[in-house]
């Protein structure tokens, strides 16, 4: 849904946002999520990318790391992938703070571990207050949690407001309430109503580069 919103003068604009166009990302829908949508990567790989993993895919030692982040749980059996072991043991995990998602595990949802992982796949990115102007080929970004549920990104287009991709869904620039996102800060990140999650705490926002690759 994209809703006509009022546009307001915005001094803190680096000049290099996107700019809100969803037409683009209908054609790779059900391949990209939200992180995807805050990088402006669109791509066409049959996956959601998650913060981390294409840090641990370019060292080659994805399964290794995975596995790393749950060596502390006792009787752990041995599989040969992530997906195996996701699948096998996703209703244990969910019991140690855990989640799997889109068949690879992610560790206790806080802002932190999102945070740390995201900087894993873009090193580049530096975590400013929401009236910070990005520097030259850079735009702003937000994070917020559920915690030990789930994560959330949005970005902000080059009118000034700002924009989502929940899940699998359609880009969208209005909040849980259907206003227009003007500060993800003070929007309503509560999704319960549409059987979805709350993202309640506020990680930050932060510049990201305007050529970023995430696959």
């Amino acid at each position: 849904m994209i809703k006509l919103c009022t546009i307001k003068t915005n001094s803190n604009l680096s000049g290099f946002e996107p700019v809100l166009d969803p037409d683009p990302w209908y054609t790779n829908n059900n391949m990209n999520n939200c992180y995807a949508y805050s990088a402006n990567d669109n791509h066409s790989v049959s996956t959601k990318p998650q913060p981390g993993r294409k840090h641990y895919m370019d060292k080659g030692d994805y399964h290794k790391q995975m596995k790393k982040f749950y060596s502390t749980i006792k009787s752990e059996p041995i599989y040969k992938d992530a997906n195996t072991y996701c699948n096998d043991m996703y209703s244990y995990h969910k019991k140690q703070h855990t989640i799997c998602k889109n068949n690879e595990y992610i560790p206790e949802i806080t802002c932190q571990n999102v945070k740390e992982r995201m900087q894993l796949d873009i090193p580049e990115i530096t975590f400013v207050n929401k009236n910070h102007k990005c520097a030259h080929g850079f735009y702003k970004a937000y994070l917020a949690v559920d915690i030990e549920r789930d994560y959330h990104f949005w970005r902000q287009d080059s009118n000034g407001n700002w924009s989502h991709k929940p899940g699998l869904t359609q880009v969208t620039n209005v909040d849980a309430s259907k206003n227009c996102i003007t500060d993800p800060s003070t929007s309503n990140r509560d999704f319960r109503n549409n059987n979805g999650v709350n993202y309640s705490d506020e990680c930050g926002y932060f510049c990201i580069p305007v050529k970023t690759n995430i696959i």
